[in-house]
């Protein structure tokens, strides 16, 4: 198991996975009082094409402006 603890972010929390990622896995693992001023105290998660899996996950004391423990974003398109 792999715990994320006490991690503080200026813009994002413990894990910022956006734009062009080759997507997140996550297994058994824990994240605690993580905390962001902007998304996602444990998980920031912008997907553009690419999917999150998450399983056997622990969330506890998580903080951030924008989704406490996780912020999961779908497709943005630019239009035109």
């Amino acid at each position: 198991m792999c715990n994320f603890k006490n991690n503080v972010g200026g813009e994002y929390g413990a894990i910022d996975a956006c734009n062009n990622s080759d997507g997140l896995i996550i297994l058994n693992s824990g994240f605690y009082s993580n905390t962001a001023t902007g998304d996602g105290g444990a998980i920031s998660f912008v997907a553009t094409t690419n999917n999150m899996y998450g399983n056997n996950l622990t969330f506890d004391g998580n903080s951030a402006t924008n989704g406490g423990a996780c912020k999961i974003s779908g497709r943005q398109n630019s239009g035109g």
